[in-house]
């Protein structure tokens, strides 16, 4: 059973830096669990205290972040194998407020098997590997970068629904419209810095949604595309 993990993990973050020999040494150590995950079955929301590090051996599962209402915002698919919510294993418990409820599910999407290995072993195995802890900073580092980058497009796109909106609701004289403040002041407005504003309208006028005449006045080339930007 052990060269399986051993094969299993290879190449897979968080395990990629490690030799095969340290490999069969980490496997020996923290004797890792295998078990099914029936498909739409929940595994663990964000407000959970993680117990195991949780590898997705065969099958997908999909993270999904929840509004409030229990909309659906965004999802995530992940295909084995795949380490799964690894930035959340250390979370300390008192982080795990009740703001954060229901704000991220991540379940099985079809018929799934699943790796574990119980938090406090892998904890000893990142002092005891060297190789192992650059993995697991590595793959938060990574994790992180991709989150940075999904909420900076977020944040643009309503930055961009907050301009849409803005623009259809100035007065309008032969689908024209003049902005009553000084782009800064708009900004300030809007809570966002003044170069996210810019590039939001740099792209409307790329994309032939708006023209930017003299004055601060606008010119609304297609006024169904930007209603269409409120959605």
């Amino acid at each position: 059973m052990s060269t399986d993990f051993v094969d299993i993990f290879f190449n897979l973050p968080p395990f990629h830096y490690m030799t095969k020999e340290e490999l069969s040494a980490f496997v020996q150590t923290t004797e890792p669990k295998i078990s099914s995950i029936s498909s739409g079955e929940f595994t663990f929301t964000k407000t959970e205290y993680q117990s195991a590090l949780t590898i997705l051996y065969k099958g997908n599962f999909a993270s999904e972040i929840l509004a409030p209402s229990g909309r659906t915002l965004s999802v995530n698919h992940v295909e084995a194998p795949s380490v799964i919510a690894a930035p959340l294993l250390f979370l300390p418990p008192q982080k795990q407020t009740a703001s954060y409820e229901a704000a991220m599910v991540i379940r099985a999407k079809s018929d799934s098997v699943i790796i574990t290995i119980e938090k406090a072993d892998f904890r000893k195995a990142l002092f005891a590997f060297p190789s192992l802890l650059d993995g697991f900073l590595a793959l938060n580092a990574q994790r992180f970068s991709l989150l940075s980058k999904k909420v900076q497009c977020q944040a643009m796109g309503e930055i961009k629904r907050k301009t849409a909106l803005y623009l259809l609701e100035l007065p309008r004289l032969h689908n024209s419209v003049t902005i009553p403040m000084q782009y800064t002041e708009l900004a300030d407005r809007f809570a966002v810095e003044r170069p996210s504003l810019s590039a939001v309208f740099k792209k409307l006028e790329e994309t032939g949604i708006i023209h930017r005449k003299k004055n601060r006045e606008i010119e609304l080339l297609n006024i169904q595309k930007l209603e269409e930007l409120l959605y």
